[in-house]
C-alpha cells in the first residue's frame, strides 16, 4: 500500500522510480497489479518500460496476458517495439506466435523489422520455418529484408538451401540481389555451384552480385569458379563483349588478385600478357 501510494501522489521523479525499483524486486502476489497498474497508466516512458521488463520476468500466463493487452494499446511505437523485446525475453510458442502475426501483419517498418529480430533472437526454439514464412509473406518489406539477413547469418546448413531459392524464385531484383549478397556471406562451398551459374547470366547486376558473393566466400572451389567465369567471359569475341562483361571480367580480376592461390596468380599473368 505504501509503494502504492507513492507511485501514485509523490511528485519527485527519483522517489517515484524508486518506489518501482522496490516493487520490483518483491516476489509477492501483489507486485504483478501494481506493476500492470504502472505500465497501463504511466505517463513517463522510463517508468513503463521498467515495469514492461519486470512483468516479462514474472512467470505465469498472467504476465504474458499482461504484455499481450500492453502491445494492442501502447501509447507509442517505441513502447511498442520495447514491448516486442519483453515478449521474445519470455521465449516459448506464445511469444512466436505474438511476434510472427507482428511481423506478418503490422505496416509499420519499424515495428515489424522489431518483431523479426526478437524472433531472430530465439530462432533456436523456433527454427528457421518462421523466418522463411515472415520473408515471403511479411507486409513490410524492411521485415522481409530482416529476415534475410537473419536467414544468412548461419554458414552452411539450411540457410543457404532457402537463401537459393529465394535467388531463383524472388522476383523483387533488389531483394534477389541482396540473397546473391547473403549467400556471400555464409562462406559455404555449398552456395557455389548457383553463383557460378548466376555470373555467367544475362543479367549483369546479378552476375557482378555473384562475383562479390564468390570472393566473399574466397575457398578453393569459389576462386576455381572466378577463374571459369574470367575464362567464359575473356574468351567471347571482341565485338560480343560489352561494357558489362568487362566490369565482370575487372571484378573478377580483383578478386582473384585478393587471393593468394597459384592458379590466379597465372590467370592474372596471363591477362597482363595478352594486354
Amino acid at each position: 500500500d505504501a509503494l502504492r501510494r507513492i507511485l501514485k501522489e509523490a511528485n519527485d521523479r527519483e522517489v517515484r522510480q524508486a518506489a518501482l525499483f522496490s516493487l520490483a524486486d518483491r516476489d509477492d502476489a501483489e507486485s504483478l497489479p501494481l506493476l500492470k497498474e504502472v505500465l497501463l497508466n504511466e505517463a513517463d516512458p522510463d517508468m513503463a518500460r521498467m515495469a514492461l521488463f519486470r512483468i516479462a520476468e514474472t512467470e505465469g500466463p498472467e504476465s504474458m496476458t499482461i504484455l499481450k493487452q500492453y502491445l494492442a494499446s501502447a501509447p507509442s511505437d517505441d513502447l511498442k517495439r520495447q514491448a516486442l523485446v519483453a515478449v521474445a525475453e519470455r521465449g516459448g510458442s506464445e511469444a512466436k506466435d505474438i511476434l510472427l502475426q507482428t511481423a506478418l501483419t503490422s505496416t509499420d517498418d519499424e515495428t515489424a523489422q522489431m518483431a523479426v529480430f526478437a524472433l531472430s533472437e530465439i530462432r533456436e526454439d523456433i527454427g528457421t520455418d518462421v523466418l522463411l514464412e515472415v520473408m515471403k509473406k511479411a507486409k513490410s518489406d524492411k521485415a522481409r529484408r530482416a529476415a534475410l539477413m537473419a536467414l544468412s547469418n548461419d554458414e552452411g546448413g539450411a540457410s543457404v538451401a532457402i537463401l537459393i531459392e529465394v535467388v531463383k524464385s524472388e522476383s523483387d531484383p533488389g531483394f534477389k540481389q541482396q540473397a546473391i549478397f547473403s549467400l556471400g556471406q555464409t562462406k559455404s562451398d555449398e552456395a557455389v555451384p548457383a553463383l557460378l551459374e548466376i555470373a555467367k547470366g544475362k543479367d549483369a547486376k546479378l552476375a557482378r552480385a555473384a562475383v562479390m558473393a564468390l570472393g566473399e566466400i574466397g575457398t578453393p572451389k569459389a576462386k576455381a569458379a572466378l577463374l571459369e567465369i574470367l575464362e567464359k567471359r575473356s574468351g567471347a569475341p571482341a565485338a560480343a563483349v560489352g561494357d558489362a562483361d568487362l566490369e565482370i571480367q575487372e571484378q573478377a580480376v580483383f578478386w582473384l588478385g585478393e587471393s593468394d592461390d597459384p592458379r590466379a596468380l597465372e590467370a592474372l599473368i596471363a591477362i597482363v600478357k595478352d594486354k
